[in-house]
């Protein structure tokens, strides 16, 4: 559940981590985490992914590119260089 502007309460939407309902907040999913549920635990992405900040799930690092964590977004591949994926 999330709390609105008006103290009225509605279910979280993608891209929101919530509390439990007997404290009712929510806040952007963290960079690095995604949830299946908006109402479930938020997991960290694996290895080879990321997220950014309010994002709703992890996405592939993407070709020609790598990401050195799960928090950061891509970073393009120097050149002469590549990942292996």
């Amino acid at each position: 559940m999330r709390v609105n502007a008006d103290g009225s309460t509605t279910d979280c939407i993608p891209g929101e981590l919530c509390t439990n309902k007997l404290n009712p907040k929510s806040f952007k999913m963290p960079a690095g985490k995604s949830a299946i549920m908006p109402s479930g635990p938020a997991v960290s992405c694996a290895a080879g992914s990321y997220s950014n900040e309010g994002d709703k799930v992890c996405s592939v690092c993407p070709v020609g590119n790598f990401c050195p964590a799960v928090d950061h977004p891509p970073i393009a591949c120097p050149a002469g260089t590549y990942q292996v994926l």
